[in-house]
């Protein structure tokens, strides 16, 4: 089994035993073709995304600063909570 990610900084994804399916039930199918990433892809577009939500947070704070709520800004949110999907395993490396 694969669990995959479109995140900001492209598509990502993980295989998992079969045994640890029922981690992933709650999920919808992730339905987008493979990008032909690779596991040094995917630890590059993962620490890209730390530098995005680092500068995401910094913009949050910024606003909170200057005196707006702290919950009126925060993208990243909805970004992580919604990304993963899972899709059967097809064979990619």
């Amino acid at each position: 089994m694969v669990a995959s990610s479109r995140l900001p900084t492209g598509q990502i994804s993980y295989h998992y035993h079969d045994s640890q399916a029922f981690l992933f039930d709650d999920l919808p199918p992730y339905e987008k073709p493979w990008d032909g990433h690779d596991k040094e892809k995917v630890h590059s577009r993962l620490i890209a995304l730390g530098y995005w939500i680092s500068t995401l947070n910094e913009a949050r704070d910024r606003s909170w600063l200057q005196g707006n709520s702290p919950g009126a800004f925060d993208p990243t949110a909805s970004i992580i909570a919604n990304s993963f999907r899972v899709s059967p395993n097809i064979g990619m490396a």
